[in-house]
């Protein structure tokens, strides 16, 4: 196969003249995200895997992959581990495997259980979850070594919400997903639950929070490291926000703001976890509520925004967002997508500041640059993407021809084929320059792809098998 090889810089895009106005909307149809209440707190990478098992092969000196498996429905990365998920028979995950992400050699493997699941990496561990059938939706959760697999602890009836350093937290009764963003879909809890921080090598509980039913739920954590939590916070009816240290589950700061109505979401503004623009929204929390004041609530759905200034609780602005999100994107900027693309809103005042038609989905960004994907047709990204400065909405750099999606662990990776072709090429955006460092090729793609990074390796997932590259020296961390 011709083209770029890996490690190569394969684009020059130039600047586009400041001030140009964003490209115009295309005539595919834009399709809103779906509504829903939050889903697990881990996200998971997962598709549909089909194919016999292929031995794992040593990284190659140029730049070839690390590691390629058939029939991997799901992985996760940390701690030097690439821990997958296999299957042998049909509808089945059969077998859970730890490979060295250097050489893809095996560490070990074991036979899981029915319907268990990796779900997160934590500093010396991998937590693996399994529903248990309880009325409250929880989870049987089993902790294994990670260097050798050993099982370390068990805990019924618990959700996994993240890492903290040497604890693991944990939510019993109703589930709830970190929330670093202000969107559709309910983190509010229904009935009261708590939140521990447990010993992630023992299970043994460090501390315990009380949550009482109606409060909302935020976790904060760094994309570049998806599993450890930063902080979180609770927002309790009456608007007590209450925010919490994940070393000792001791409260911090009580705040009080002057909600509307119950809050379905928030987050903070200046969040540690907020990898774009960290702090650039200081002083500031974002809820969404449901319903509106003097109005019914149309059921679970949030249908405003209001953003408080943290110190004195005061309204600063509020805005429409039924069937909306509205998250941090930029330096003083939150952004709002909509049928028709995203909007900038100034931090301060929630005025508009810019807007981006025909785009509808942020992907990552380097200080004041954000980078823009729109979808297609076929639901899937256009193979368009459009980097602006994130305080203005001038245009910085378009690139053509390339694919776009946030990888877990916060890389934007991109990727193109010819049409009605399968051999696919892969590579590192650099939010910064727009110039792209391709580090691999898939043969025989179809559809998209999913991925994973720890920041020196990165793991993706097409429909059929799992392939795992050396990051180029350039996009490592």
């Amino acid at each position: 196969m011709t083209g770029a090889q890996p490690g190569e810089v394969v684009i020059d895009l130039g600047m586009l003249a400041a001030g140009t106005p964003p490209p115009p909307a295309p005539p595919a149809a834009w399709r809103p995200r779906r509504l829903g209440a939050r889903g697990r707190a881990v996200a998971l990478l997962a598709v549909v895997a089909a194919g016999l098992a292929l031995p794992g092969a040593d990284a190659r000196a140029d730049g070839g992959p690390v590691l390629h498996l058939g029939s991997v429905p799901n992985v996760l990365l940390g701690d030097g581990v690439v821990y997958l998920e296999t299957w042998t028979r049909a509808g089945a995950l059969d077998r859970l495997e730890a490979r060295d992400t250097a050489s893809g050699r095996l560490r070990w493997a074991v036979d899981l259980e029915q319907w268990e699941s990796a779900v997160a990496v934590a500093t010396g561990v991998v937590v693996l979850g399994r529903p248990n059938g309880s009325p409250d939706g929880g989870y049987s959760l089993l902790v294994r070594d990670g260097r050798t697999g050993a099982p370390l602890w068990r805990r019924d009836g618990a959700l996994i919400l993240g890492a903290a350093g040497g604890l693991v937290l944990l939510q019993d009764g109703w589930p709830a997903g970190p929330s670093t963003e202000a969107l559709p879909g309910l983190d509010t809890q229904p009935a009261d639950t708590h939140v521990f921080g447990v010993d992630a090598r023992t299970g043994a509980e460090a501390w315990t929070v009380a949550v009482p039913a109606g409060a909302a739920l935020s976790f904060a954590s760094d994309k570049t490291r998806p599993y450890e939590l930063a902080w979180f916070a609770d927002l309790r009816a009456g608007g007590e926000l209450r925010t919490y240290d994940v070393a000792t589950g001791r409260v911090t700061r009580t705040d009080r703001l002057a909600v509307s109505g119950p809050a379905a979401a928030f987050t903070v503004g200046d969040a540690p976890g907020l990898t774009l623009a960290p702090g650039s929204r200081a002083g500031q929390v974002l809820v969404s509520v449901l319903g509106r004041p003097g109005a019914p609530q149309q059921g679970d759905v949030p249908q405003r925004v209001e953003a408080f200034d943290r110190a004195t609780g005061r309204l600063l602005w509020s805005r429409d967002a039924a069937r909306t999100r509205v998250f941090a994107c930029a330096p003083g900027r939150w952004c709002q997508n909509d049928t028709g693309g995203i909007a900038a809103l100034d931090a301060p005042t929630g005025r508009e500041v810019w807007r981006a038609d025909g785009f509808d989905t942020v992907l990552g960004g380097a200080g004041d640059t954000v980078v823009l994907a729109g979808r297609g047709l076929d639901n899937l990204q256009r193979a368009e993407l459009l980097l602006v400065d994130g305080r203005t909405g001038a245009p910085r750099a378009r690139v053509e021809g390339w694919h776009g999606l946030t990888a877990l662990g916060g890389a934007v990776v991109v990727w193109r084929r010819a049409a009605e072709e399968r051999d696919t090429t892969l590579g590192i955006l650099d939010p910064a320059t727009g110039r792209i460092a391709v580090f691999g090729h898939g043969d025989s793609w179809a559809g998209q792809p999913r991925c994973a990074t720890d920041g020196r390796v990165v793991g993706c997932i097409p429909v059929g098998d799992l392939t795992v590259w050396r990051l180029p020296a350039v996009a490592r961390r």
